[in-house]
């Protein structure tokens, strides 16, 4: 099934090919809320490097915010009061922009917010706090605006259904769209995943999220492929396990006991991965087993975490 996400994490794309802007002068207040300081007069900005100008970019000034064409802003505020939007002045670029004219560039401010469901995000474990599964907004604390930020997480930009229809219909290039929601686990382990596909010829695009590393062959076989010599077929099954998560532990575990060492300290590697991302740690037997195979291959503890971050290894890290 193909869900339609409501909201999306909005920022420039890869195609900015590497315009940065920083501000050179301009006063500012604190934003509320821990976001970056709220700039409200208009600005200087000297733009270090680019090869054109993006219909959106990165501001550097003190935490970053978004920089917008005039004709962007212009269109979604004609949809939506979600914003405030301030003039820029570019005073220097380097050498290939000055061949072609300056767009009217504004900043905005953003000034609606929304509620994230913190209880059902799966906001990492006591071991890995900070490495959320998802988050979930509480949709019904959004109040229709087009661009908003969290009120937990108020660095990231977002953005509803209307921004990623508008940027469509518009043709506006350098945007990247990711669902709010979206499965940061398979994110992390899924590189081909550019983002909403919101210029392609087909719409809606055939996939919203990106797709999980491990679909299109069993627990079993990524294990097989993951233990294999391949070095790619190894990279691309480790990525699966890791999305498989603890369904995997069970398979994984039977390999701590193999005749070929290097199988049971790849899967000793594994499972020690896997626990600092799991909610439920494997249990004793696996724990003081995958310790026993890292004792008997000490090159491993090269690769081990720091003592203390809540690893199965910790009663064997030096101190």
């Amino acid at each position: 099934m193909n869900l339609v996400p409501a909201l999306f994490r909005v920022s420039p794309s890869d195609f900015t090919r590497g315009f940065c802007a920083f501000v050179s002068s301009g006063s500012y207040e604190p934003m509320p809320v821990g976001g970056p300081p709220l700039i409200r007069d208009p600005i200087h900005v000297t733009v270090k490097e680019g090869s054109k100008w993006p219909d959106i970019a990165s501001l550097s000034f003190r935490g970053w915010r978004l920089l917008l064409k005039r004709e962007v802003v212009t269109t979604v505020l004609s949809g939506s009061q979600c914003l405030e939007a301030f003039p820029i002045v570019v005073d220097k670029m380097p050498k290939r922009l000055q061949a072609s004219s300056v767009p009217d560039y504004c900043h905005v401010a953003i000034v609606s917010q929304i509620d994230v469901e913190l209880e059902n995000s799966n906001l990492g474990t006591p071991q890995v706090p900070l490495r959320y599964e998802r988050l979930i907004p509480k949709l019904g604390s959004w109040d229709g605006s087009y661009f908003f930020t969290m009120k937990q997480f108020p660095g990231p930009t977002c953005c509803s259904m209307a921004v990623v229809e508008l940027a469509r219909r518009h043709c506006w290039k350098n945007f990247y769209f990711e669902p709010l929601d979206t499965n940061k686990r398979i994110l992390r382990h899924q590189t081909n995943y550019r983002g909403v596909d919101y210029l392609g010829e087909t719409w809606p695009p055939k996939d919203w999220y990106p797709v999980p590393p491990q679909v299109g062959r069993s627990t079993e076989e990524w294990i097989l492929a993951y233990l294999s010599d391949d070095v790619e077929e190894s990279s691309a099954a480790r990525s699966a396990i890791m999305c498989l998560g603890k369904e995997a532990i069970p398979g994984l575990a039977m390999e701590l006991d193999h005749p070929d060492l290097n199988h049971r300290m790849k899967a000793a590697q594994i499972i020690e991965s896997l626990n600092l991302y799991e909610r439920d740690p494997v249990d004793d037997s696996t724990a003081e087993r995958v310790r026993e195979v890292y004792l008997e291959s000490p090159e491993l503890f090269g690769k081990a975490p720091e003592k203390g971050r809540g690893s199965i290894l910790d009663p064997v890290l030096p101190e």
